[in-house]
């Protein structure tokens, strides 16, 4: 990718003809992809730009690309309108990035929780397709009607996971003020990626643990032979 190509600065700066004008010219493709898979679907999405999704769509776009971490374009959804919008489009709801997330996890996780109840009010998703933690459904609770409670959310898990939590505050910590949805998505990468190779390295060493096992057991035989 050229460091001349900046649809995705035109995008998030609301230039939708200019960014048009590079897909038209050739400069780039409409499925054009950043260092961390980031379209520019996935770009007009996150700015709620529906003029322009439309557009891209027409154009050809791919409504179930995938970037860096496996999310596609409904993962980078931040409001009501641009999720409509790309279910209308047949956008698949239950598809899930490298962290088995579905878009309605995926939001959860990211604690856009207005958005979370709005999507619950509005009957685009139910209870039974996805968990939450005693903190999260406290806070749902406090923006959902009382009444309907019972109706839109699951009982909460009574505790999170440690490793869980700690993937939590780590994607907090790393989060600038007023951070837009492409460094969100990177720095969760990077946290998941980080989990992925923790994970590697615990299993290499039990590996090694094994190995070492079988040589003692087999110079164990051999003095007995002695």
């Amino acid at each position: 990718m050229s460091t001349d190509t900046n649809i995705w600065l035109l995008i998030s700066d609301g230039m939708t003809d200019e960014a048009l004008a590079m897909i038209d010219s050739g400069a780039v493709s409409v499925d054009e992809k950043d260092d961390y898979g980031y379209t520019p679907l996935m770009a007009a999405v996150s700015y709620n730009n529906i003029a322009l999704c439309r557009r891209l769509l027409e154009l050809g776009a791919n409504l179930e690309a995938r970037d860096q971490r496996g999310a596609t374009p409904l993962h980078y959804a931040e409001c009501l309108e641009a999720f409509e919008f790309l279910k209308a489009a047949g956008a698949d709801l239950t598809a899930v990035d490298s962290a088995g997330q579905s878009p309605i996890e995926s939001y959860i996780f990211t604690e856009d929780l207005d958005f979370v109840a709005d999507l619950l009010l509005a009957g685009h998703f139910t209870k039974d397709q996805f968990t939450l933690s005693q903190d999260v459904y406290d806070e749902l609770a406090r923006l959902l009607p009382e009444d309907k409670l019972a109706d839109l959310l699951p009982e909460p898990l009574d505790t999170m996971s440690p490793e869980m939590t700690e993937l939590l505050e780590q994607f907090r910590a790393s989060m600038p003020e007023g951070a837009d949805m492409n460094q969100v998505m990177a720095a969760l990468s990077q946290i998941l990626q980080n989990a992925t190779i923790l994970g590697e390295g615990d299993e290499d060493e039990d590996g090694e643990t094994g190995e070492t096992g079988e040589s003692t057991a087999e110079e164990a035989d051999d003095s007995g032979d002695v």
